[in-house]
């Protein structure tokens, strides 16, 4: 669809699909915008060393119906490094067997009471790599499973990340995680997992409901 803002406009039931498949766009530069029910596809041998999604993706979507980013087929090592905001609901979800990295940072939209939540559904993994400042907290749903490279890509200080039981979050941090270092920063809650794999060491404030 045209609007002059983005170059593309996905509307609800809209598949955007990126990779090596026949029919599939081999990557994304410019700016996105994600309704409510629209999916961005990352589809089989998304190996690229770079990123194959770049620019700006905009989220305009609902609890009901959620903008959907979702690795498909094998879609290893993809890599999303366009600066994600909006407002509504983000869900990030997999097919089969595959793995991809956000880079970019997540944050709410500049729209006054724009609000952007991540909903991750995926059980292959996804890895945040970027200092996020979304403020609409983060859902890991049964059976997902969250990477994170410090503490700070798990949104905004204060920001809940609600991990259903199945559901884990992985800190792989090689430095040290203090509280006083502003990277400790998450109040978890919920009956999944919190695991901290890194090389460094971990001195956590009181921020586990």
């Amino acid at each position: 669809a045209y609007d002059k803002t983005y170059n593309i406009v996905a509307k609800d039931g809209a598949k955007i699909q990126v990779g090596t498949w026949a029919g599939s766009l081999t990557s994304i530069s410019n700016n996105l915008k994600l309704e409510g029910g629209a999916m961005l596809q990352l589809n089989n041998g998304n190996t690229a060393t770079g990123a194959i999604i770049k620019g700006t993706i905009v989220i305009d979507s609902t609890a009901e119906k959620p903008a959907v980013i979702k690795g498909n087929n094998n879609g290893n090592n993809g890599v999303i490094a366009a600066t994600i905001k909006g407002n509504g609901v983000l869900e990030i979800q997999d097919n089969n067997d595959n793995y991809f990295t956000i880079s970019g940072v997540i944050s709410d939209g500049d729209a006054e009471g724009d609000v952007l939540a991540v909903k991750i559904v995926t059980d292959r993994g996804v890895t945040f790599t970027g200092a996020n400042t979304y403020t609409g907290g983060t859902v890991v749903a049964e059976g997902g499973i969250l990477k994170v490279q410090k503490m700070s890509a798990l949104g905004a200080a204060d920001t809940e990340v609600n991990i259903a039981k199945g559901g884990k979050v992985t800190v792989t941090s090689t430095g040290n995680v203090t509280e006083d270092n502003g990277v400790a920063r998450a109040v978890f809650a919920g009956e999944g997992t919190v695991e901290f794999n890194g090389a460094g060491y971990y001195v956590l404030p009181n921020n586990f409901k």
